[in-house]
């Protein structure tokens, strides 16, 4: 009987500076991760919407839909693929430090 393995770990990278975006894919690919870029909120918050992912890496700063706005969207239409969330501001879901942080 062949060995059955795990699917993949999938990762979301929505950064805007493309630099920075080839620095998410490597990191969350060198974890293991399949990972999708999306280079602003918009397409990011429809990419989350669309797919179950396993932790988001969001930026702040982004053209279209500021990442505040793409995660308080995906919240509020009830978070039916709930994900961890890392964002520039070192702050994660449900883990609130300083005044930057609004996650969750």
């Amino acid at each position: 009987m062949p060995e059955t393995f795990l699917s993949a770990l999938k990762g979301l990278g929505v950064e805007d500076d493309k630099e920075l975006a080839a620095l998410v894919r490597t990191g969350l690919e060198d974890e293991g991760f399949n990972v999708t870029l999306s280079f602003d909120g918009g397409s990011g918050l429809r990419q989350a919407e669309m797919h179950a992912f396993d932790i988001v890496v969001l930026d702040v700063m982004l053209p279209v839909l500021n990442g505040f706005r793409s995660h308080q969207t995906t919240t509020a239409a009830g978070g039916s693929h709930p994900h961890p969330l890392a964002d520039g501001t070192g702050c994660t879901r449900g883990h609130r430090e300083g005044p930057v942080c609004r996650c969750g």
